[in-house]
């Protein structure tokens, strides 16, 4: 079955279901086409190969690829009674992460009951602000367009990361914008004309500008860490900014 074909099934049904569906996020997968979904349901992605993507949507479908077993011939997920089952089984089935008062709560629990469901969501409120409380003070909310950072990028697949790796903040790049809680970065070394996003936690803040670089001891540094030229990148960033609008 294609995806696109297994998309649109998935989608009637859940709608006969009585279902809303308002968004699908994805992980950038190349096979979700924009044109897959319709009547007002948004299809949302990072195209972006650094970011988290939807890690916990990711979390999810390994779950459930483990309950059903081997997948050798690629059709588990197309015996929807058994598919229906599972999902009546996981929602039923206290998990950590809705511990409140106490107690261990199961997604059905929560769902059905407003009081428990504004709790989590206050709670996840209060979470998000000590994030972004540290964020803060570690000086990763105060990027300004220009600023040269050094930054530790993930090439692997959201399935491939939850396992803790030492951070290699091993590129020079410049800051150009916040984008969703990410950097736009472009890599100085070697020069790129991609912005790419990444997250906040993976970047490091070396001074406020190129210029700045060039004109201090750090910039020694620099070439020693990255084995570069800064010569020929300030060459390249002067024509880029010239004909690519870099900042």
């Amino acid at each position: 079955m294609s995806v696109q074909h297994a998309f649109q099934s998935a989608i009637k049904k859940i709608k006969a279901a009585g279902l809303p569906i308002i968004s699908i996020a994805s992980d950038a997968e190349t096979s979700f086409q924009s044109d897959m979904v319709a009547g007002g349901i948004k299809l949302r992605s990072s195209g972006s190969p650094h970011t988290n993507h939807v890690r916990i949507v990711d979390r999810l479908m390994r779950n459930f690829r483990d309950a059903l077993g081997v997948d050798t011939d690629n059709n588990l997920f197309e015996d929807y009674s058994m598919v229906k089952k599972l999902v009546e089984y996981y929602n039923k089935t206290p998990h950590k992460s809705l511990r409140m008062y106490g107690k261990t709560y199961t997604p059905h629990e929560v769902q059905s009951d407003v009081d428990l469901k504004w709790v989590y969501i206050r709670n996840k409120i209060r979470k998000l602000q000590e994030v972004r409380h540290n964020l803060m003070q570690k000086g990763l909310m105060g990027f300004e367009p220009g600023n040269i950072l050094q930054c530790a990028l993930s090439h692997g697949k959201t399935g491939e990361t939850f396992n803790k790796r030492r951070r290699v903040f091993d590129k020079l790049a410049m800051f150009i914008r916040y984008h969703k809680g990410n950097a736009v970065i472009r890599i100085l070394h070697p020069l790129s004309h991609e912005e790419i996003d990444v997250p906040l936690y993976r970047c490091m803040y070396l001074c406020k500008s190129f210029a700045d670089l060039l004109n201090t001891s750090l910039g020694k540094q620099v070439v020693n860490t990255f084995n570069c030229d800064l010569g020929v990148i300030a060459n390249h960033i002067d024509d880029e900014l010239h004909s690519h609008n870099w900042l």
